[in-house]
């Protein structure tokens, strides 16, 4: 059965590009004032990802800062990288730099069907 949440002409990718080498770490994160945010990831060698999250349901978005930039590839829902990449913002939370990031990740864990963090680990 066909995953109806895709976005149908658009994109899309399951795996990290074949160049990226774990361990991964965020390094910068900021807000769009139309609601959207995005990460800044690098990887072994120092190579930036961009990975967002888009204004309208808070879906993941990989190699862009912004949902409408053409360089964007939706992130598959229940895929590797989508797994993994939500491990790399978990360890992201507790920094005092990104407070708002919580939320935006449990939004964007709700539109994906992972489980929910507590609601007090929401709280700052």
């Amino acid at each position: 059965m066909a995953d109806e949440r895709n976005i149908p002409g658009f994109p899309e990718m399951s795996t990290w590009p074949a160049h990226a080498i774990r361990p991964f770490q965020v390094i910068d994160a900021d807000q769009w004032r139309c609601g959207g945010s995005y990460v800044s990831v690098v990887d072994a060698t120092n190579e930036c990802f961009d990975i967002g999250f888009d204004s309208a349901l808070g879906r993941l978005f990989f190699g862009a800062t912004h949902e409408r930039e053409e360089s964007t590839a939706w992130v598959r829902i229940g895929s590797e990288l989508e797994v993994e990449i939500f491990t790399i913002l978990e360890l992201a939370l507790s920094d005092s730099r990104w407070p708002w990031l919580s939320d935006v990740v449990a939004r964007a864990k709700h539109w994906s069907g992972l489980p929910q963090p507590s609601p007090a680990r929401l709280s700052p």
